[in-house]
C-alpha cells in the first residue's frame, strides 16, 4: 500500500469525481512505479496544510503527528498512460470556464501529446491551475507517465475525515514523498476502512459533502457554500495545487 500526506485536497489530485478516482498528476514516483500495480492500494492523509488551509475553515484538526486522518484510500485497477487517459476519460478533463464549485472545473486530465509550447515541449491544457509550464509537465507527464484508475475508493471529505486507531498508524507516511507499505495489518486497515464507510451510508465512492453539483455524477452539493466567505472563494478559485 502507498501512503503520503496530501497537501492540498482540491478534488484534483486525486480527482473522485465521476464515480471513479483518479491519480493523473502529482505523484510521479507513484503513477510510474512497477509496484503500482493492479490490486495495490494508496491511502492519502492530511498534513499540516490540508488541516489550516483557509478554503477548509482553518484549523479543523490537531496539527501535529499522530494526528493525521485519512483522506482516502483506493485501490489501483489501471495504470494508462496519459496519452490514452485523454482519450478514455473525456468527462475528468478540466474546463477553466467555471468556478471551484463545479466538478468541471476540478477534472485532472490535462495532458496530452497534441497539446505543446512553442518548443515542442507538452504542456497542460488551460485549466486555471498552478501546473502551467514545461517544467511541470516533465514532472506529471514525462516523469509520472501514467494515470492511476481506481473503482474501488473511499474518498472522506473535509467535513467527515476519518480518524485512524493507534494500532493503524503504522501506516501513516510520516513525511515528505511516500512510502510502500508491506505491514501485515494493511488487510485488516481495509477492512476498517470499508466498514467505517458503510456505517456512514457509502459502500463505496465519497463519504461525505463536496463543494459540487454537477448532472450524472452522484454528488450532493455542499450544504455550505454560501457560508464561504467571497475573498477566501476568489482567493482559491485559480489554484488547485497537490501534493508533489
Amino acid at each position: 500500500m502507498w501512503s503520503y500526506k496530501i497537501v492540498h485536497d482540491s478534488l484534483f489530485a486525486p480527482n473522485p469525481l465521476w464515480g471513479v478516482l483518479t491519480l493523473a498528476t502529482c505523484k510521479p514516483s507513484i503513477r510510474r512505479s512497477p509496484n503500482s500495480v493492479n490490486g495495490t492500494w494508496i491511502a492519502g492523509w492530511t498534513a499540516c496544510t490540508t488541516h489550516n488551509s483557509e478554503v477548509y475553515g482553518g484549523g479543523i484538526d490537531r496539527c501535529e503527528p499522530g494526528h493525521e486522518k485519512l483522506i482516502y484510500l483506493a485501490k489501483i485497477d489501471e495504470q494508462i498512460p496519459l496519452d490514452e487517459y485523454w482519450k478514455r476519460f473525456p468527462e475528468k478533463r478540466s474546463n477553466p470556464n467555471v468556478t471551484v464549485f463545479d466538478a468541471r472545473w476540478s477534472g485532472d486530465n490535462i495532458y496530452h501529446k497534441e497539446h505543446t509550447d512553442k518548443e515542442g515541449n507538452v504542456v497542460a491544457e488551460p485549466n486555471t491551475c498552478d501546473h502551467e509550464g514545461a517544467e511541470v509537465a516533465k514532472r506529471d507527464y514525462l516523469y509520472g507517465k501514467n494515470s492511476l484508475v481506481c473503482r474501488e475508493f473511499y474518498y472522506f471529505t473535509r467535513d467527515n475525515r476519518l480518524e485512524v486507531p493507534d494500532y493503524y498508524r503504522p501506516l501513516v507516511h510520516k513525511a515528505k514523498g511516500q512510502s510502500l507499505k508491506r505491514e501485515p495489518i494493511i488487510e485488516e486497515f481495509i477492512e476498517y476502512v470499508r466498514n467505517s464507510a458503510k456505517k456512514m451510508g457509502v459502500e463505496n465512492g465519497i463519504v461525505g459533502n463536496i463543494p459540487v453539483s454537477y448532472p450524472d455524477t452522484s454528488i450532493t452539493e455542499w450544504e455550505n457554500v454560501s457560508d464561504i466567505k467571497p475573498d477566501i472563494r476568489q482567493k482559491n478559485e485559480k489554484k488547485k495545487g497537490c501534493a508533489r
